[in-house]
C-alpha cells in the first residue's frame, strides 16, 4: 500500500530474503530451490524506487530473484478487484533481466 518506507524497511525485506536464499534455508526446510519475490505496489514510481534501491544492493546491479509489478487499482481496500488470477499473466519486470512470465509457453 506504499505504506512502508523503502530505507530501511523495504531494504531490509530484501536483504532477509537473500540471506534466507543464500543460508540454504528454504532449501532444507520447504524444498524450494528457486525462489522468487514478488513485490506488488500500487503505483509505478514506488517500484521503480524499490528496484532502484534493489540495484544497489544487487551484485553487478542486477538480480533475477524479485520481480516486481504495478497495481493502481490495489491502492483501495475497498475497490480491489475481484481475484481472478490475472496476476499469473501480469509480466513481472526484474532488475538487469528480461521480465518474467509465470505462465509456461504453449
Amino acid at each position: 500500500m506504499g505504506t512502508e518506507s523503502i530505507d530501511p524497511i523495504i531494504r531490509a525485506r530484501i536483504l532477509a530474503y537473500r540471506e534466507v536464499v543464500a543460508s540454504g534455508i528454504i532449501d532444507d526446510h520447504l524444498g524450494i530451490d528457486n525462489l522468487t519475490v514478488l513485490f506488488v505496489t500500487t503505483n509505478e514510481t514506488r517500484m521503480r524506487n524499490i528496484m532502484k534501491e534493489l540495484r544497489t544492493i544487487a551484485h553487478n546491479g542486477k538480480t533475477p530473484m524479485f520481480a516486481f509489478a504495478s497495481r493502481p487499482d490495489l491502492a483501495t481496500i475497498m475497490h480491489a478487484p475481484a481475484p481472478i488470477g490475472d496476476m499469473f499473466r501480469t509480466s513481472w519486470e526484474r532488475v538487469g533481466y528480461e521480465p518474467l512470465s509465470l505462465v509456461r509457453p504453449n
